[in-house]
C-alpha cells in the first residue's frame, strides 16, 4: 500500500525507495506511512536517502 500511495502521489520513486520498503521492520514502515502524510517528495518519507541528515526525523 505505501508504494502504490508513494506513486500516486510522487510518481516514479527514487533509487533506493524499493529496498528501503521491502527491507523496512514494522516500525519502519509505520514511520514512512506517517511521513508520507505530510511529505512534499519521496526524499521527505525516506530519510535515509539523504546522508546530509544522518538518516534522522
Amino acid at each position: 500500500m505505501l508504494r502504490r500511495q508513494l506513486t500516486r502521489r510522487f510518481g516514479a520513486l527514487p533509487a533506493g525507495a524499493e529496498s528501503l520498503i521491502e527491507d523496512a521492520t514494522a516500525e519502519q514502515f509505520d514511520d514512512y506511512m506517517y511521513r508520507l502524510m505530510d511529505a512534499r517528495a519521496p526524499g521527505d518519507v525516506f530519510l535515509e536517502l539523504h546522508p546530509e541528515s544522518g538518516g534522522q526525523p
